[in-house]
């Protein structure tokens, strides 16, 4: 069966949607599951309060010129062209991409270091008594070790999913001028659709990483689940 280029370009193109359709869907639902086990742990309130208003606050600082510099162009809604189309462009690359991942590994690095800290410490004061702590306590190497696997694991995932974004703008930004054929403008649009979802991945996956590196995190769940179950029945 022979397939002209035009037929290929026109499935090509229904592609994207798909995508955003599917996968779209699934890491909605997965990342909404997550954050209902999460909402378990949410019982400090001020902080809710807190949040609610720091953070738009912080975007709204960070991305508001977009109000003002941003304007609809045949049907999108983009930069005004110049310098602040190149402005914003290589911003998004920094603060959406490149940020996350740099923020997330240094976190990371700091928290796993004071965490091994801790647990090499050789005496702990209380009430002013030095009690001793043997540093091979199952407990304490296996907390150390699950901590240590979640961070790691979180830094992977941030890498992983905001370097390809990067990549995706950058190569954007540099490749606007360029001539390309429409089936290739069909397949940038695939890759960059798919690398866009990928980026919201690390969003969606936290909670799941933490039940397979934390047992305690683990025994709660199935505590919370048993008594919901309960209740039910």
């Amino acid at each position: 069966m022979n397939t002209s280029s035009d037929d290929i370009s026109n499935i090509l193109l229904v592609v994207p949607y798909q995508l955003n359709i599917w996968f779209g869907s699934f890491l909605w639902i997965t990342g909404n599951i997550g954050c209902i086990a999460y909402r378990q742990w949410s019982n400090r309130i001020y902080i809710a309060y807190e949040m609610v208003i720091i953070i738009p606050l912080f975007w709204f600082l960070l991305i508001g010129h977009r109000i003002i510099f941003y304007n609809i162009q045949n049907g999108l809604c983009g930069p005004l062209e110049g310098f602040y189309e190149y402005y914003d462009n290589y911003f998004q690359v920094i603060f959406s991409s490149i940020c996350p991942a740099l923020i997330m590994s240094i976190l990371a690095y700091f928290l796993i270091k004071n965490v091994h800290n801790i647990t090499r410490r050789k005496t702990l004061p209380i009430n002013n008594i030095s009690s001793c702590i043997n540093r091979n306590n199952p407990i304490i190497n296996q907390i150390d070790k699950q901590l240590t696997i979640m961070l790691i694991s979180e830094s992977l995932i941030t890498i992983i999913t905001y370097i390809p974004y990067a990549l995706e703008l950058t190569y954007l930004n540099i490749s606007q001028t360029w001539y390309k054929t429409p089936l290739q403008l069909a397949w940038e649009k695939i890759f960059t659709e798919l690398i866009d979802l990928i980026s919201y991945i690390f969003s969606a996956t936290s909670f799941y990483v933490s039940i397979i590196s934390n047992n305690g995190f683990r025994r709660t769940i199935k505590q919370i689940l048993c008594i919901k179950k309960n209740i039910l029945i």
